[in-house]
């Protein structure tokens, strides 16, 4: 009788550490985004040790560098090409999926917010280099659910 209280006891304890330990929801920022536009092409242009990014790792790690039409920034001319890098400190956010995912889509198309990790690299109406704090994935290409 005395064990099975025990057993009972330790398994709840378990349990509720499993459930507080569960990832909680990604917050969408409130600041209005730094860029917005779509992403053009994807690819990696450096890897470093120890550095793993989302599902997915190009040896030793990898920063992604995505080119972007800009539809919208404070910085640069629509129409005009943004070079923004994600790494492994990058956070996704996905609308079509509700409070976040672990998993990166295949980003070429998609309509992305971004907001910045620090000041941008270059920052002229005709380009501009960047790396990303926050990327926002509001449509996948081809999904029809741009916003």
């Amino acid at each position: 009788m005395q064990v099975t209280r025990t057993i009972r006891f330790y398994g709840g304890a378990i349990l509720l550490s499993a459930a507080a330990c569960r990832s909680q929801p990604q917050s969408w920022p409130t600041e209005a985004a730094d860029l917005t536009g779509q992403v053009e092409e994807e690819r990696v242009v450096s890897t470093f040790g120890g550095v793993t990014f989302g599902s997915t790792q190009a040896p030793g790690g990898s920063i992604h560098r995505l080119r972007i039409r800009v539809i919208g920034s404070r910085l640069a001319t629509p129409g005009t090409p943004a070079y923004v890098g994600v790494d492994g400190i990058t956070q996704f956010l996905r609308r079509d999926v509700p409070g976040g995912s672990d998993e990166r889509p295949e980003m070429e198309g998609a309509f992305v917010r971004i907001w910045f990790r620090g000041a941008p690299r270059t920052a002229t109406p005709t380009e501009l280099t960047a790396m990303a704090r926050v990327l926002a994935i509001d449509s996948l290409a081809g999904s029809g659910t741009r916003r």
